[in-house]
């Protein structure tokens, strides 16, 4: 059994917020593969799509919803940036201070001599 090719990845392009996209299209959209798609949208982290028909499997966000999201998470990573930045450098833990000095090593002793010295050994 052989394994598919991955495919490249196209650019969706500028969501349009009247249009309708497929929740197959999630890689595109989101980065994410359709597992992990219907996972969040389970948890509530991504807008739940609509059905596209009554009975049918196919569901599908509308352009305004993927927006809104983008914006939304947007906003936390710039909070999330701020409160890193506002937080500052930490302390080192008490114990790591001091686990880097430098110790006296012993050098190994090199049980063969260097192969200049045995090539005249055994010339000899």
């Amino acid at each position: 059994m052989t394994l598919a090719k991955k495919e490249k990845l196209v650019p969706i392009g500028p969501i349009d917020p009247s249009h309708v996209y497929r929740t197959n299209l999630s890689v595109e959209l989101f980065g994410i593969g359709p597992q992990r798609v219907r996972d969040l949208i389970r948890l509530k982290r991504l807008p739940t799509p609509m059905q596209l028909a009554g009975s049918a499997t196919a569901q599908a966000w509308t352009g305004q919803q993927i927006l809104d999201h983008r914006e939304k998470m947007q906003k936390l990573a710039d909070e999330k940036l701020e409160s890193d930045l506002a937080r500052g450098p930490r302390d080192q833990p008490d114990a790591l201070v001091g686990a880097r000095k430098k110790t006296n090593k012993i050098k190994k002793i090199k049980l063969r001599p260097p192969a200049q010295h045995a090539n005249k050994k055994r010339e000899a």
